[in-house]
């Protein structure tokens, strides 16, 4: 298998289009328990989120089993991949450990999803994603070369 160089800009184009609305979302500064007063505000956030996680996941694997032909078991051993293969710098893989635990409570666990939470991957997220968008464009033009 060969990484489709199409779908992994397609897929990094509507990332930066997550990371746009989640921008125009409340600041930084949001109070998880007011989040509870108004379902839609943490429904529209943790579906963006959700769509963010899998977006990142979905090209990290796209990339371990394209290029490198491995095959991680878990989200988290797919991300270190990318790190340990340079990828994705290091300081981003920090910043996106435990990303595959948060997406599986988002699609899994919607019941119990503790909004602290959300609110906490919201940040890390609005911090990575840029990075995550800039590196993987990086990698695709040195594969090029």
């Amino acid at each position: 298998m060969v990484v489709d160089r199409r779908l992994v800009e397609r897929r990094l184009l509507e990332l930066d289009t997550i990371l746009g609305e989640l921008q125009r979302q409340e600041g930084s500064d949001i109070d998880p328990t007011a989040l509870e007063s108004d379902l839609s505000r943490p429904w529209r956030r943790e579906r963006g989120l959700l769509s963010a996680a899998n977006l990142v996941l979905d090209i990290a694997s796209h990339v371990t089993a394209g290029h490198f032909a491995v095959h991680p078991a878990t989200y988290e051993e797919t991300l270190r991949e990318l790190a340990n293969r340079d990828v994705l710098e290091e300081r981003t893989y920090g910043r996106l450990r435990g990303l595959g635990g948060f997406r599986n409570v988002l699609a899994h666990e919607y019941l119990d999803v503790d909004l602290a939470e959300v609110v906490r991957w919201r940040a890390r997220l609005l911090d990575a994603i840029p990075s995550v968008i800039a590196q993987v464009e990086a990698w695709l033009d040195r594969m090029e070369s």
